[in-house]
């Protein structure tokens, strides 16, 4: 079996081994960012589940990119279970983001006020459509990829 080092493949584990990591960090920090501290602690005291949804939040974001990284490593290293372990990854990371999203929109919805939801968040359905759509539209593609690569089916089977 010759496989070229460069393969779609190769850049799923680059996106899992370094992209998403980078971007995961980055995207945690800023959502600490976005409130000054009195804000945060003013909401966080006012709105406890609130605070409970960020860090479950942030703790998913943590797990999603381990297991990425895990994932990412088998699949470089083209291990035998490297497909498998790339699904379950992909079905994980859709599972968890998906669950997030939904706890934290009832949590919101739930415990805030129309009018605090309005000066808290300027765009709050952006910040729950762009993810719903960008994690499924990244599921789909990798399955997809996975289920119907050829050189997927030459490395694994």
């Amino acid at each position: 079996m010759k496989t070229p080092y460069w393969t779609w493949l190769r850049f799923f584990a680059l996106i899992l081994l370094g992209l998403s990591p980078i971007a995961s960090i980055n995207d945690l920090i800023s959502s600490w960012k976005i409130f000054p501290p009195d804000v945060l602690r003013k909401v966080w005291e006012v709105y406890p589940a609130f605070a409970a949804s960020v860090c479950l939040t942030s703790a998913g974001i943590v797990f999603i990119v381990a297991y990425g990284i895990r994932a990412g490593s088998i699949l470089w290293k083209l291990d035998p279970s490297g497909k498998s372990e790339a699904q379950r990854y992909l079905l994980l990371r859709l599972g968890v983001n998906l669950a997030l999203i939904f706890i934290s929109v009832a949590i919101v919805e739930t415990t805030l006020s129309s009018e605090d939801k309005k000066s808290i968040f300027a765009d709050y359905g952006s910040m729950v459509i762009a993810p719903l759509i960008s994690e499924t539209v990244f599921f789909i593609i990798w399955w997809l990829y996975f289920l119907k690569s050829k050189r997927v089916k030459e490395i694994y089977g």
